[in-house]
């Protein structure tokens, strides 16, 4: 199958939804290609930035557990907070890859700003164009309503 085209889907589903996509992929030996993906589970796509960011893997933590009224819930006794498990955190294993994490964040949202580009390079002339195109409308606009009245002079 062919692998997606990066530049459609920033179209598609935006640069925010590439980006998580992007660093979201952590090892999962089940898989065919030994990877999977949080964002788009079960992926057909290879890790390709496997090397640059190293071994990265879906652990459980203990977080504080949140209260019905919105808030963190705490033990009536002792006063801590209460906390349970929950899976699902990625984590990478430092060393591992040829960039630590922040270089490989900031190679990600480069990389994702160059596919944002890449999938509308015009954009910026359409929107420099499209503000002459509404002063244009509204000139036309008063223009158009002066006439209207100067019409309405001979009618009545």
């Amino acid at each position: 199958i062919v692998p997606p085209d990066l530049t459609l889907e920033v179209s598609l589903k935006g640069a925010d939804w590439i980006y998580t996509y992007l660093k979201s992929f952590y090892i999962d030996e089940t898989r065919p290609f030994g990877v999977n993906n949080k964002v788009y589970e079960n992926v057909g796509m290879p890790h390709v930035l496997f090397n640059l960011q190293g071994n990265q893997n879906s652990v459980c933590k203990q977080v504080p557990q949140k209260s019905s009224n919105g808030g963190l819930k705490q033990d009536p006794i002792t006063g801590e907070l209460v906390k349970i498990e929950k899976c699902g955190f990625l984590v990478t294993e430092e060393g591992t890859g040829e960039i630590n994490s922040e270089e490989f964040d900031k190679s990600m949202r480069d990389l994702t700003n160059f596919l944002a580009y890449m999938s509308d390079p015009i954009k910026e002339k359409r929107e420099y164009i499209g503000k002459f195109v509404i002063l244009y409308l509204l000139i036309f606009t008063i223009f158009s309503y002066l006439l209207y009245r100067e019409f309405q002079k001979d009618v009545h």
